[in-house]
């Protein structure tokens, strides 16, 4: 369901390219219609075309100024679902996924795949009422208007509904959209790190005093830092004695006084 989830966004506009092609090549084309957007088909079979001597399609033929040819069948205008589909199944429903899955908090497992089961699914049986029943949708016996893809549309609003309740209830982040919390600190700038004067940091030589060596950049008062009893005297190194004690002072080079 996590990797169902990221697909399944992109594939309303592999169908709205498929929708496409069928209008290119005059396929599915939809049932007569005087809308000002009407579109005659010449792949429309002889089969599927109109007698022009019935009532109602005399009138039709006479209102719209269509010539009538030898043979007596009239290629009426028709509703071009290719396009209704490429909209709403293509279109609509990418926006729609789209929006679903980047607004608000983020959502959990399953819940764009049910989406997409629900709005696909009410959108081909809405269609179905404008689009001529083909081959592989043809119109269910007994009915004069329900199709076959009207019954299997059905299985798909349930199931995408049902999906819909059930990830809700459940409230499994989706992995593969990584952590959720993320998002809300993603696009925010670090913060500026403080304005040091470079000369403020910059290290000199350590400063020999009369209580030991300070760095530079630390504050020393002899006064206060550096008390008679701490004060370290240098011994002559060019004095020797003759003493041991005194050849050992002079090694070492300095000697702590009272």
């Amino acid at each position: 369901l996590d990797v169902a989830d990221l697909i399944i966004i992109p594939a309303p506009m592999a169908l709205a390219f498929g929708r496409w092609g069928n209008f290119i090549n005059g396929e599915f084309w939809g049932k007569p219609s005087r809308a000002p957007w009407a579109m005659v088909f010449d792949t429309v079979p002889e089969a599927d075309r109109f007698d022009a001597s019935v009532g109602w399609g005399a009138d039709w033929i006479n209102d719209i100024g269509m010539d009538v040819p030898s043979s007596g069948l009239v290629n009426l205008p028709r509703h071009p679902v290719q396009l209704y589909e490429l909209i709403l199944e293509g279109i609509i429903l990418f926006a729609i996924l789209l929006a679903f899955r980047n607004i608000g908090k983020p959502k959990p497992r399953g819940s764009v795949l049910s989406l997409f089961l629900l709005c696909y699914g009410l959108m081909r049986f809405w269609i179905e009422f404008y689009r001529h029943p083909a081959s592989h949708s043809a119109v269910i016996l007994g009915s004069s208007w329900f199709t076959i893809s009207m019954l299997f549309s059905i299985p798909m609003i349930a199931a995408g509904a049902a999906g819909l309740i059930w990830s809700f209830r459940r409230g499994i982040p989706n992995a593969v959209y990584g952590d959720p919390t993320a998002k809300k600190h993603k696009g925010r700038k670090k913060p500026a790190a403080p304005n040091i004067d470079d000369d403020a940091v910059q290290l000199g030589p350590p400063r020999q005093t009369d209580c030991g060596v300070h760095l530079p950049n630390q504050e020393y008062s002899p006064k206060t830092d550096c008390p008679p009893h701490r004060r370290i005297v240098p011994l002559l190194g060019s004095v020797h004695s003759p003493s041991n004690h005194h050849q050992n002072l002079s090694s070492t080079g300095q000697s702590l006084l009272p």
